[in-house]
């Protein structure tokens, strides 16, 4: 039988009531899977440990992250649930920014195929050597920039965090198409399990997105973000982590060292705005 309406009176509100518990869920998946994913580089990194990419999907998307997200569904009690749709506006947002930056990222590939290609190629990146295992660091970039926009309690500071994202990431592909820039890349090499990760990447990834690195405006994004949220226990993973991804780009022949400087002032820059703006608004007030 079809629910009346009566039914779906009832039925809505009880599933908007949990949307902190899906929230925090949420977060402690991202952060939990980015943790397992630094740690695989290390252990691949130092003691050459390799896995089947099966079970590192496994571990990282799986087996680590979603028990972390079922004890933070759990541990999340009734009080701190919110009665309205301020979790899901919050939500809403995330998936906003984040569709921004994927679809706009492989659309400006897209554009740029074809077109002269420059080079930022300096000595810089000579000092600094390939190594493969760091790809696993390169994939937290995604979770680097989810986490502040999923730890936002109030709606209206997420909406300002995802607007800072998407014009962080427009500004990149306003950038890109300007002066589109390739890397020649080398062929994957190393432990089997980077190697594989690393064919994955460059089947899927265009070479000549590469200035500015929207990788390392994404994760500095990350870290300013949660910062300025006064989250400060959390504002130094997400610096270190930051920190490691930037570098990543460079150690996995993604990026030159210009590319980063470049992604970075680009964070920078359309943080300060916004903070400028964000200050003005509340002194009007």
């Amino acid at each position: 039988m079809a629910p009346s309406f009566g039914d779906l009176g009832t039925f809505i509100p009880s599933v908007v009531r949990y949307g902190t518990r899906l929230r925090m869920a949420l977060v402690w998946y991202v952060l939990s899977s980015m943790v397992v994913l630094q740690v695989m580089s290390l252990e691949e990194a130092i003691l050459g440990l390799s896995v089947p990419p099966w079970l590192a999907f496994a571990v990282a998307l799986v087996l680590v992250p979603v028990p972390a997200a079922v004890f933070a569904w759990m541990h999340t009690t009734m009080s701190d649930v919110d009665e309205n749709a301020s979790d899901f506006k919050v939500l809403a947002y995330a998936v906003g920014a984040f569709a921004v930056w994927v679809s706009g990222y492989f659309l400006v590939g897209w554009l740029t195929e074809g077109r002269h290609m420059h080079t930022m190629y300096t000595a810089v990146d000579d000092l600094v050597p390939y190594l493969p295992s760091t790809i696993f660091v390169y994939f937290t970039v995604y979770h680097a920039f989810a986490a502040p926009l999923l730890v936002q309690d109030d709606p209206d500071t997420a909406r300002i965090v995802a607007m800072e994202a998407a014009a962080v990431m427009l500004t990149d592909f306003a950038i890109m198409m300007l002066y589109p820039v390739t890397m020649a890349r080398p062929e994957p090499s190393g432990p089997p399990l980077s190697a594989w990760f690393m064919e994955l990447l460059h089947g899927a990834d265009p070479a000549h997105n590469c200035f500015p690195s929207s990788h390392c405006s994404a994760a500095l994004f990350g870290f300013l973000a949660v910062l300025t949220a006064r989250r400060h226990r959390l504002a130094w993973y997400m610096g270190f982590s930051a920190l490691a991804i930037s570098l990543s780009t460079m150690t996995t022949r993604q990026h030159y060292a210009a590319d980063v400087l470049a992604g970075w002032g680009v964070a920078l820059a359309i943080h300060g705005m916004f903070m400028y703006k964000y200050s003005s608004l509340r002194e009007e007030d």
